[in-house]
This record gives structure tokens, C-alpha cells and sequence, in this order.
């Protein structure tokens, strides 16, 4: 929340002015007092200029199951004039990555004219938790039922507000009904939303170093793009310049060069409108990207581009044969469905931006409403801005305050929008874009569930074809080789309308093909001899990865309709946080 500047308080004798804060750190983890200076409304938490309180014990930090007191002094000269801040959005957070813990505002008490006691629980280590885990899965799912749904949520909350608890409600409800996310709270999204685009730690999976690997695309070919590591400090500093962190980029041809974090993207150029190097960071689905379908954790991913290039930064990286055939990620061997996801993926940044601007309309309607109560309050000589009801003419006002203040993030967010794609432009209704979207996402899947139909049906003939030089030789062998012959060749030839269905048939069609060939595997194993051994083992692997790979799909395509992945590991590493 921006701060409110007020003149300063006439005081009598009594009470006097208290400017200490005192603090109970309850949780499990230590945690350190950032303060959020900012002149720009548009700002929100950590992008904000940041200071670092000290207690009055002169610590940086306070001990988990410890107490400490910081001192409000603010004060600022405005044309000569000493003026005194009155309102406070701290951000507890954690010392060694600066991760927030709690996000809390802290406000002068006009009557008893001093600040509440501030405690800070597990309780605030879980709400923070849950909401990284929801952005990620946001972020992973953009076109989701739980995206489009969150978006509708948000754009009714700022229709509907009167005042800040109303925005804060329509939040509450929203999360209560979902699955894992019931304690997720507006300040907290900004607020570790913000934090991804000021520190970096998460994009190194908060790791000391951390290296990514780009591969791009054209459709018919896949190539190396380069590497890009992270190196991340022990311990963050509040210096927006990240001291301690290294981003250093390794092109193909094993030319190196430093990269620089710039509003939550790295570039090669941090002043350029057009550099040749933009990756933004996004989350996937392990599975996504391997196609294994034990791969069910989100993990961070770079996208954007190299030198004009899409391209997708992943930390495994693949191997080419002397033939210039690649192996170690699925949807990097196959051009189509790689050149498919480079141009999602893009879509996906987006997305997630027209998101953030209904989150940064929805928490600039709530800190207008805050801060005209808040001046009310004093005017009035009432104790807080809880004592104050707005009415519809000062509602009517603090949303179009608020409406103009988004325009220049908007702005910005676009700008960064064209460094990945010249062509994309920053969704104006969000939740009809991810709708639109979501036609894109199923035919990518259905294009890759058809070629690793294709995979399976070949994979297959391959253990026929190794039963045939183990010496087996019936009719079901025929049969089942006829059988799978008809299914790869109504594949090739299928219409896109006839597709969808066709796969359905097809996944049922195959899937008792396989029993059978198994069976005719079985057998050719008994007779095998010699190489034939080697070549039934190599069939079965095929044949049993591609129908993984394919069942895999299915699950993809579910969870890309729902954005539900509960019920998978899918919690990315998260800065460690001991609450037991």
C-alpha cells in the first residue's frame, strides 16, 4: 500500500506520540522488518524502495520465538515542512532471501497515538506458503478453470466493493472453496508476486547456483540455444541492484556474456526496448516438458527469446547422436509439439500479466479506500479508519483514482510483453483471453496425444516385428500387426474435426492391442535367441514408453481444464520453512 503523507499531528500534553512497534515473532523461522517506502501509487510491496529496520537492540532481524521492537520514525521534508508517516505496510520476511513471511500495515492510532502490537505466527508462515504454491499453479495453468475463475472473482470484488474489507471478503470467499489454497490472501499474492520479479532465488529453485538450458524450434528442426546460470548470495540485500547474484549466459557457441535482472525479466540489455536476449520466468508441469508421467511436481522454467528466437530454458540438459538425433526431453525431440509450446508459452506471460493488473486494480481500490478512511479519521478526530463508513460519491472516487494510477503499470507490463513477442498485446478482459486460450492448450495436447499414438502403434509393430525374428508366426500376429497398420494410417489421414474423436477410439483400440501383443511378446521371448533378445527388450520399451507418454497426455489435458493438481506432488521447492 502506497503511504499516506499527513501533516503532522498537533499534539497536548497528553498522549504523547509512541513510534515504537513491538513485534512477537511466534513461528518457526526468524524474520527481518522491511519497510516499503514509495512515492509511486502504482507501487505495491517489493516494488517499492526498501529499508531495513533495526530493532532497538540494534539487530537486523528477530529470532524465531522472539520478541524485538522497531522504531516508526519516518519522517520525511516536503518543501521545508517535517511531516511525519503515519501509515506503515511492513514486510516481514525471511533474512537470508528476503522470502515474505507476513505482510502487515501499521497504523497510528489518532486517539491513543500509538501503534498496535504486531505478532507474527506459523499461521502467517502458511498463508505465504499457500500463496506461492497457488501462483505457481496459476502460472502453470493460465487457462484453467481455477485461473478463469480467480479472475472472475477479483473483477467482481472491485464492482462490488464499498470499502476495503469488501475486496478483502470476495477474496476470502473465493479461496475458502479451493483445494489447498483456503488461507491465500490478496496482500499475500502482491506481495510474493512483487517479490518474483525483485529477487530472482526462485527461478535459481532457490538453490546456490543453478543452470538452464535453451532449445528453440521451427517447427521441423530443434536447436541448442545456450545456457544461463544463476548464482545466487548466502544472503539478500535490500539493494535493488543484487549484489551477490551472478546471471551469466553461455551461447551455442560457448561465447559468454553477463545478463541482468530488470523488473522480474533478464536481458542482455538493460536499457534497450528491443535486447537480444528477454527471458521471463513461468512454471510447468514437470510432465509437460518430460512427458514421464511420475514428473507431477511445478517447477520454474524460462521462456522468451535469444537473438529472435523462442526459446525454452529447462535444467536438464538434452544429448545429440553423431546423426543429429536428440534425446533427453520428449517435447524437445518432436519440432511440431516444441514450436506448439515455445508459442503457448509466450501466451501464457500474457495471461499471467492481465492477471496482475486485476490483482494491482483490485489492491489499489482497497489502499484508496484505506487511505481515505484513514484521512478522514484524523480529520474527524476518530480513533482509526475502522471507525469510518465511505459514501458512494467517495467510493465512486477512490476506484478511479485507482483505475488511472494502473495505466502506467499497464504501460510497463506491455513493454515487457514485446521484449518476448513483438506481436502480443497485454489481454484488456483477461478471463476472456484465457478462454480463448484454452481452444490452443487442448489442440497442442491432442496434437501430441496423436503423435504419441503414432509412438505407441509403432512401438508395438517393433515388438511384432522382433516375435517375427524370434521365430514366432501365427495368424493373431497378423492380425494384430493388420489391426494397428488401419489405426496408424486413419491417424495420418484424419481430418482435424474427426481427430478428437479418433483418438478416443483409438486410445481404447490400442489399449487392448497392447494385452495381445504382449501376449505374442511373451511368447517370442520364450523362443528368442540371440539379438532377437535385444530387439523384443528394445520393442517392449518403445511400445511400454510411448503408452505412458500417451497416458500421460490424457492426465495433462485434465488438469489444463481444471487447474486442479492436488493429488500430485506438485509443490516446487520452496524457500525452507520449518513449522513443525
Amino acid at each position: 500500500m502506497s503511504q499516506t503523507k499527513a501533516s503532522a499531528t498537533v499534539l497536548g500534553t497528553t498522549p504523547a506520540l509512541n513510534k515504537n512497534l513491538s513485534i512477537t515473532n511466534s513461528s518457526s523461522v526468524a524474520v527481518t522488518m522491511l519497510d516499503g517506502v514509495g512515492t509511486d501509487d502504482t507501487q505495491m510491496a517489493y516494488e517499492q524502495g526498501l529499508t531495513q529496520f533495526t530493532t532497538t537492540g540494534g539487530q537486523k532481524s528477530i529470532p524465531a520465538k522472539g520478541t524485538g521492537t522497531i522504531v516508526l520514525d519516518d519522517t520525511h521534508d516536503n518543501a521545508g515542512t517535517p511531516t511525519y508517516t503515519k501509515a506503515y505496510s511492513i514486510i516481514y520476511a525471511e533474512p537470508s532471501n528476503l522470502f515474505p513471511v507476513k505482510i502487515k500495515g501499521s497504523l497510528l492510532a489518532f486517539k491513543t497515538q500509538d501503534y498496535a502490537p504486531v505478532t507474527v505466527t506459523d499461521d502467517d508462515v502458511t498463508v505465504m506458503t499457500q500463496t506461492e504454491q497457488f501462483l505457481q499453479t496459476l502460472m502453470a495453468n493460465p487457462t484453467s478453470t481455477l485461473a478463469q475463475n480467480y479472475a472472475t472473482a477479483l473483477q467482481a470484488a472491485q464492482d462490488a466493493a464499498n470499502s476495503d474489507t469488501d475486496v478483502d471478503d470476495a477474496v476470502t470467499t473465493f479461496f475458502a472453496s479451493t483445494n489447498g489454497f483456503q488461507k491465500v490472501t490478496l496482500d499475500a499474492i502482491t506481495t510474493v508476486s512483487t517479490y518474483y520479479k525483485t529477487y530472482p532465488f526462485v527461478w535459481a529453485a532457490y538453490q546456490a547456483t543453478k543452470t538452464l538450458y535453451f532449445y528453440t524450434s521451427d517447427g521441423s528442426t530443434v536447436s541448442y540455444s545456450g545456457s544461463f546460470t544463476i548464482t545466487t548470495p548466502a544472503a539478500a540485500s535490500v539493494d535493488k541492484s543484487l549484489p551477490g547474484f551472478t546471471f551469466s549466459f553461455t551461447d551455442a557457441n560457448n561465447v559468454t556474456k553477463p545478463l541482468f535482472f530488470v523488473n522480474g525479466q533478464f536481458v542482455d540489455d538493460k536499457t534497450s526496448d528491443v535486447p537480444a536476449i528477454c527471458l521471463s520466468g513461468l512454471f510447468a508441469l514437470k510432465s509437460t516438458i518430460t512427458k514421464v508421467s511420475t514428473d507431477n511436481a511445478i517447477i520454474p522454467i524460462l521462456t522468451g527469446t535469444i537473438n529472435n528466437a523462442k526459446v525454452l530454458g529447462y535444467e536438464t540438459k538434452a544429448t545429440q547422436d553423431s546423426d543429429g538425433n536428440w534425446s533427453g526431453l520428449y517435447s524437445l525431440l518432436h519440432p511440431t509439439n516444441a514450436a506448439g509450446y515455445l508459442a503457448l508459452f509466450s501466451t501464457f506471460i500474457g495471461l499471467i500479466m492481465g492477471v496482475e493488473m486485476i490483482e494491482k486494480y483490485a489492491k489499489g481500490i482497497k489502499d484508496k479506500f484505506i487511505e481515505t478512511k484513514d484521512m478522514l479519521a484524523e480529520k474527524l478526530g476518530l480513533n482509526g479508519p475502522e471507525d469510518v463508513t465511505l459514501t458512494p460519491e467517495q467510493v465512486t472516487e477512490a476506484k478511479t483514482e485507482a483505475k488511472a494510477e494502473v495505466g502506467p503499470a499497464a504501460e510497463l507490463k506491455q513493454k515487457q510483453l514485446e521484449k518476448i513477442d513483438p506481436e502480443a498485446k497485454l489481454p484488456a478482459d483477461p478471463v476472456q483471453a484465457m478462454k480463448d486460450t484454452q481452444p490452443q492448450v487442448q489442440e497442442q495436447l491432442k496434437q501430441e496425444k496423436k503423435a504419441e499414438m503414432e509412438n505407441e502403434g509403432e512401438g508395438m509393430e517393433l515388438e511384432l516385428q522382433g516375435a517375427l525374428d524370434a521365430g514366432v508366426s501365427n495368424k493373431d500376429l497378423n492380425n494384430e500387426d493388420d489391426a494397428i497398420d488401419d489405426g496408424l494410417t486413419s491417424l495420418e489421414s484424419a481430418s482435424p474435426d474427426d481427430l478428437s474423436s479418433l483418438l478416443e477410439t483409438l486410445t481404447t483400440k490400442f489399449g487392448d492391442l497392447k494385452i495381445k501383443v504382449e501376449i505374442t511378446y511373451t511368447q517370442a521371448l520364450n523362443k528368442a535367441k540371440g539379438d532377437a533378445v535385444e530387439e523384443l527388450a528394445e520393442g517392449k520399451k518403445n511400445s511400454d514408453d510411448a503408452k505412458n507418454e500417451a497416458d500421460n497426455i490424457e492426465k495433462e489435458g485434465e488438469q489444463a481444464e481444471t487447474g486442479d493438481t492436488k493429488g500430485n506432488d506438485t509443490e516446487f521447492t520452496e524457500p525452507p520453512m520449518d513449522i513443525t
